[in-house]
């Protein structure tokens, strides 16, 4: 009701609005406490059904002690499609209520262990409404290195000595949201208002999708993220300890995004359009094929947002021996468009040799628009200075990924592998921008254009073996990777006298940024009664030479490192767990943090890379206690430290302009707790809270000016499902970020909630999926603060805050068994570009 209420609402003046209308305002204050209790009404108000029940024992097949902790999960036969899933109690018993007779099968999975699937007996029940399964037996296995389950329901949250993974397609919202919105409900990661993506409250990680960097979302990743169906991914990991097979770079750790890569014989292809008020309209394609050695898969994706119009601004006080102030107000008008596809081949030469190449594309474009007013006071708030500036800005993205995979196996042992990979990543950006000045009063305006084409080439080059012993795994590396970034930027001012542009040399440059990086990597994974341990050491040399085509100095860097990583977890008893590593990781700044460019479409607030930065060195020790019993949670702590960090810096001139650009001043140290749990309100209303805080640090000198800041920050997110017993499914999200801790200033904080529902049709071939967020306010406004010794500015804009989603999934085609994938191959994971680029 509240969603068409403020479609109708927007266009009524208040003395127009109905009394209903003017009844739902006062309501509007307390709706959010009414989300947070909604689930406990619910289990108190529905009245559950009479269901249908099977129970039983899991047990061990050779000494017959009874197995707490597997996870046993309800199927139909006909689609494979989940039913329910819990987990055994202490004493290896299970109980699952379903809802009406059918043809259905049971599995049931546990570390160390073989699965097993039996199918559910079609009898009737024989005692009561229960089906008694009696005793089942499961067969342990050798060197299983699979994954504690901590969460015995949707969502599922499982964890291994060096990583979280959140399954995605165990929840069922994955039919109704998209990747960034299920990104907001995996443990230690958090999206702001800006869309930013943050993982232990920071932006200094490494994003891979299927273990592998990818230029789709090298730019921009919410972009990609907001267009691809969440029904499209697997899992995904947040690696907390990143083994030393991964490059040393990302501090926070890497988040893993994998996609469904299972292929069977036969096809399969999936269909999804969406709308979104604000996201607006995209559509999807996912294919599957697999004939006799050779499968192919692929995924074909475009977006266009829906145009938004919103209000932007700056404020800057200085207070210097003559005080000012300007003050600027405007609009802005954005733009954008993506399109993406990538594909995947498969080709099994024989039980031994196995061929993959990957290949994937991305195009895209944006352009904005803003027209803004400044002003400048003089210490009596007198106008000494105005002017209007209207900026015409496209953005024009296109990238390129291919690369080959050759793993052989070993016909002495299964687990050992030789793979040779090689990748080459291309990427390109054209920004153009035309300033047009407007009525000046006592300010030199000129007109001038802003062009930089910048881009980036990358090779790799990686070998890998694998060698299992009876209770260790061994694994050997080398690893090359070439770069070259690009940036060719000029400004063209206009000449008021013969109308021409002419070229503006102190803004005019032909940047390169070449970067090598050649490692070896050593890692030892150890599974031995309780324990799972891994450790490892990384060596990497790196080499950097930057040039300019101006009258800038060259340079050169060499510098070589050695990164240890070390985790372990035991399992304490049969729901308990612990879990403690400790590793060092490098920030090596990115092309975004380096380039020179300055942008000039706000005058007075200037921004630009630092070609000087150099690489941090950071450490970082995490312990994380596990209990999945019936009601799962996770409690961690997190410590951080670094010295030389690289931070975002404003200064102000004598000109009084801002300028703002990455220097390595910091020094950072962080404390961080983290808590997961899940738990049942009824047995059809389940509700999922993840919280983090964090007290952060910071010190650092500019200029011979020092700064310091610290507080806390934090992070908190609730889901609440429910699933009616005709099939519907229904969810409330609720998340908060609060403003997070920089060396001058704080960020944004920002609210979040929505409500979402789905249903699947015709044999789970359609789903229908409808959502809605943040629906009582069409817009909220964004701001940012900074400080100096003798400024304080603040910046804001606005976003579409309310959003109505409606998607349609059409599944059709079957695939029968699963196609072999490459075990090992290249993962660039050692480079950041900054949470937010300086404007």
């Amino acid at each position: 009701m509240f969603v068409f209420y403020n479609i109708f609402n927007n266009y009524l003046a208040d003395t127009q609005k109905p009394v209903l209308f003017r009844l739902i305002d006062s309501m509007k204050q307390i709706f959010l406490s009414v989300l947070l209790v909604f689930p406990t009404f619910l289990s108190f108000s529905q009245k559950t059904p009479r269901e249908l029940t099977i129970k039983g024992l899991i047990a061990d097949s050779v000494n017959h002690r009874a197995l707490g902790l597997a996870t046993v999960t309800l199927l139909r036969t006909s689609t494979t499609s989940k039913v329910k899933s819990t987990i055994t109690d202490a004493d290896g018993k299970f109980e699952l209520s379903y809802l009406s007779p059918g043809d259905y099968k049971l599995t049931v999975t546990l570390l160390g262990y073989k699965p097993l699937e039996i199918p559910v007996p079609k009898s009737e029940p024989t005692s009561g409404n229960a089906i008694d399964l009696s005793t089942l037996y499961v067969a342990p296995v050798l060197n299983d290195l699979g994954v504690v389950n901590i969460s015995g329901f949707r969502p599922v949250v499982n964890q291994q000595a060096d990583r979280i993974i959140y399954d995605v397609q165990a929840d069922p919202e994955s039919k109704a949201n998209n990747a960034l919105d299920m990104l907001r409900k995996v443990p230690l990661v958090s999206v702001d208002g800006a869309e930013n993506i943050r993982l232990k409250g920071g932006s200094n990680y490494r994003m891979l999708i299927n273990g592998k960097a990818s230029s789709l979302i090298s730019s921009n990743p919410s972009d990609l993220l907001k267009a691809m169906p969440a029904d499209n991914i697997e899992k995904i990991e947040v690696i907390t300890t990143p083994p030393s097979m991964y490059d040393a770079e990302g501090i926070a750790g890497i988040i893993n995004i994998i996609t469904q890569r299972k292929l069977g014989e036969g096809y399969s292809v999936n269909l999804t359009s969406t709308f979104n008020t604000v996201n607006g309209s995209s559509a999807n394609v996912n294919a599957k094929l697999k004939r006799g050695k050779v499968g192919v898969q692929g995924f074909l994706g475009t977006a266009h947002p829906v145009e938004q119009n919103v209000a932007t601004g700056y404020e800057n006080a200085i207070w210097g021996p003559l005080p000012s102030q300007l003050l600027q107000d405007g609009r802005m008008i954005s733009d954008r468009e993506n399109s993406f596809g990538s594909a995947q081949f498969s080709f099994e030469a024989d039980s031994l040799n196995l061929f993959t190449a990957d290949l994937e594309y991305h195009t895209g474009g944006s352009s904005q628009q803003t027209q803004q007013v400044s002003t400048y006071f003089d210490q009596q708030m007198r106008i000494n200075q105005s002017y209007e500036l209207k900026n015409a800005s496209r953005n024009k993205l296109r990238g390129t990924d291919f690369g080959f995979n050759h793993e052989h196996a070993f016909r002495r042992s299964k687990g050992q592998l030789l793979t040779s990979s090689y990748k080459y990543s291309y990427s390109r950006d054209a920004f153009r921008n035309d300033a047009t000045y407007r009525n000046p009063v006592n300010y030199p305006a000129s007109d001038f254009l802003q062009n930089n084409r910048s881009g980036s080439k990358e090779q790799t080059a990686q070998i890998d073996y694998v060698h299992p012993f009876k209770i260790v795994h061994i694994e050997v590396g080398a690893k090359g990777i070439l770069r070259d970034n690009f940036s060719d930027f000029d400004r063209r001012s206009l000449d008021i006298n013969t109308g021409v542009y002419r070229l503006d040399s102190d803004q005019t440059n032909d940047f390169t940024y070449k970067q090598n990086i050649y490692s070896l990597y050593n890692s030892y994974h150890l599974r031995w009664k309780d324990w799972d341990a891994r450790a490892g050491l990384r060596l990497e040399r790196s080499s950097v030479e930057a040039d300019f085509s101006a009258a800038n100095d060259p340079i050169r860097q060499r510098y070589t490192n050695l990164f240890p990583s070390l985790s372990a977890q035991r399992k304490l008893d049969g729901s308990n767990s612990l879990s403690l590593g400790y590793q060092q990781r490098l920030e090596r700044p990115g092309i975004l943090m380096l380039n020179p460019f300055t942008n000039y479409s706000n005058p007075g607030f200037l921004s630009s890379g630092n070609p000087d930065l150099d690489a941090v060195l950071n450490h970082s020790i995490d312990l994380i206690y596990s209990n999945y019993a019936k009601r799962p949670f996770t409690l961690g702590l997190n410590y951080t430290f670094a010295n030389n960090t690289i931070e975002s810096v404003t200064q102000v001139g004598e000109d009084k302009i801002s300028r703002t650009s990455y220097r390595n001043v910091g020094q950072r140290s962080a404390l961080g707790m983290l808590i997961n749990s899940n738990f049942a309100l009824s047995p059809k209303i389940r509700t999922n809270v993840d919280a983090q805080l964090m007290h952060v640090a910071l010190s650092g000198f500019v200029d011979g000016q020092g700064y310091e800041s610290e507080g806390f920050q934090w992070h908190i997110f609730s889901n609440t499902r429910y699933r009616f017993e005709s099939g519907y499914r229904l969810g409330i999200d609720v998340s908060y970020d609060s403003r997070y801790v920089l060396l001058q200033g704080r960020d944004n904080d920002f609210l979040y909630y929505s409500i979402n529902g789905s249903k699947d049709f015709f044999q789970d071939k359609v789903t229908l999926s409808v959502a809605s967020s943040n629906f009582f306010n069409k817009y909220r406004r964004l701001d940012f603060t900074t400080r100096g010794r003798d400024f304080d500015q603040r910046r804001f804009y606005d976003i579409y805050y309310r959003r109505f989603n409606l998607r349609l999934v059409y599944k059709f085609g079957r695939l029968k068994e699963d196609i072999k994938k490459n075990q090992r191959g290249i993962r660039n994971d050692d480079q950041t570009s900054g949470r937010n680029n300086p404007s």
